[in-house]
């Protein structure tokens, strides 16, 4: 790990604190709806089930631990913001200091401002939803390994390559679907490296097959999981639908740049990728006009060619498997093309330096787009803290609802059965948020795996799971006030889920 200087640490803890500030809603506590899933099988049930499973040994490592101490779990959530926070910090001061390799800044300002640039590749907007769940610390890591993995990359001597290849598999193992930042970082590191194109493609090729090598043993931890456990992994590779998953990607990709998984204000990525890209083709424009330099082409197309990677390596993992397609955890290299691109325009086009109407422009829209990165975060925040608030107090309604149906009936409800309604996801969201679409706010309750996880914890009931037959689903559809969307029969509570 890379030594901090005096003005690191100093820069470390300021954007520790201001993360803690916009991160404070979570620092008191959260639930996503994955957690409830933790609540409802156990620390232990789920470390095997899912983070061992699916190849994520240190988070199975760390549900193991909150097992043996019984770790409370809203505390469990509070410890793993908080070392989310700190590594992802951690990961914006490395990015800094590798820049910093490239491009020698001494102004106290200039060095201010690569810092924010930094922070907000990190801290995109698809990096939200990372912070959402429980697996925020090591997806955070994730992160951490790949920006390491892809500077020794550059360095290109076997000792280095050799360290890389662990960092990816560390990468790997802590979380897979962040895979887009370890490529995306290798392609901007050449770049500032200066590399010719022959460079380039031996870095990108040495990359590919880094990745592939991690891949190998990653997928090895995985199959020794499922032999001694007896488990399945539901995201595995099927190599029959590849073809498949590359063609629903084409179709799906501009509604994917659109919405950003409904998580930045619509169209509004597309238009600050545009601006800036514009503000470079004046730029370069103005300059030719004073002198003819090949290197400006070169940049313009650098640019380029940062907005087309970013934009095809966040599709990696989906096409292996669509699992989660729609999820903004898979697509880290979309939401950091914007900073990536400050990085490269910063290095190589010195626009801190230069005092143009058209460098201030640029900088003042990037102050601009974190801004409003950081207020949007606050607000999705706010919106998860509003979801849970409701949810709880949904959940007593139906705990109430139960109490009385065992009073008149005289019977004990034991069980509680999940109805999946289909094509109705718009109703797994509260109309009073008026936040359909928003992954991160979805009802709990209205969640397949979450929810008897929920209704358990806050009812204390300990219902057991039935499966239902399509006898009873028929049953339940005739009789359940679709309002409600929910009814106890006989011994059992029957609940419609939208989201699944």
């Amino acid at each position: 790990m890379e030594k901090l200087n005096k003005l690191d640490k100093v820069m470390f803890i300021s954007i520790i604190l201001f993360s803690i500030v916009i991160f404070s809603g979570y620092l008191v506590g959260h639930f996503a709806t994955d957690t409830f899933n933790i609540i409802n099988i156990g620390y232990e049930k789920y470390a095997i089930n899912y983070s061992l499973t699916d190849g994520r040994v240190f988070m199975a490592f760390i549900g193991f631990l909150a097992h043996m101490l019984n770790i409370p779990i809203v505390v469990y959530t509070i410890l793993l913001e908080i070392l989310a926070i700190i590594v992802s910090c951690y990961s914006v001061i490395v990015l800094k200091n590798i820049i910093l390799k490239y491009k020698n800044i001494e102004n106290t300002k200039e060095h201010i401002f690569l810092l924010v640039v930094c922070y907000y590749t990190i801290f995109n907007f698809s990096y939200f939803e990372n912070m959402y769940f429980v697996e925020c610390f090591v997806m955070s890591l994730s992160i951490l390994f790949y920006i390491l993995a892809a500077n020794k990359i550059i360095k290109n001597n076997m000792i280095d390559n050799i360290k890389a290849s662990m960092l990816v598999f560390l990468g790997l193992i802590s979380y897979q679907g962040t895979i887009s930042a370890f490529f995306i970082f290798v392609i901007l590191f050449s770049m500032l490296n200066n590399e010719k194109l022959k460079g380039f493609i031996k870095n990108f090729i040495r990359a590919i097959l880094i990745f592939l090598l991690g891949f190998f043993y990653n997928n090895g931890c995985i199959i020794i999981t499922e032999n001694i456990f007896h488990t399945t992994q539901t995201r595995g590779i099927n190599l029959g639908k590849i073809f498949l998953n590359i063609k629903f990607i084409i179709y799906e990709l501009f509604e994917v740049l659109i919405n950003t998984a409904n998580l930045f204000p619509k169209y509004l990525y597309i238009i600050f990728t545009v601006t800036v890209s514009i503000l470079v083709l004046l730029k370069i424009v103005k300059q030719e006009n004073k002198k003819n330099d090949k290197n400006n082409k070169i940049i313009l197309l650098e640019q380029f060619v940062i907005i087309i990677f970013s934009i095809a390596f966040a599709f990696i993992p989906s096409v292996i498997n669509l699992t989660g397609f729609w999820s903004a955890r898979m697509r880290f290299s979309i939401g950091a093309i914007i900073g990536i691109l400050f990085i490269h325009l910063i290095v190589k086009m010195d626009i801190l330096k230069r005092n143009e109407i058209l460098d201030k422009l640029l900088i003042i829209i990037f102050i601009i787009y974190g801004i409003i990165n950081s207020i949007n975060y606050v607000y999705l925040i706010k919106l998860n803290k509003q979801q849970n608030q409701l949810d709880e107090q949904y959940t007593y309604i139906i705990d109430d609802y139960i109490s009385d149906y065992e009073k008149e009936n005289k019977i004990k409800v034991t069980n509680i059965s999940i109805i999946v309604i289909t094509n109705s996801v718009d109703k797994a969201y509260y109309e009073e948020m008026n936040c359909t679409g928003v992954g991160t706010a979805v009802s709990a309750i209205r969640t397949e795996w979450a929810s008897q996880g929920i209704i358990n914890y806050y009812t204390n009931r300990n219902l057991k799971e039935k499966e239902v037959t399509y006898q009873e689903i028929n049953e339940y559809i005739k009789r359940v006030d679709q309002d409600k969307g929910y009814l106890c029969i006989n011994d059992t509570l029957y609940i419609s889920v939208y989201m699944y």
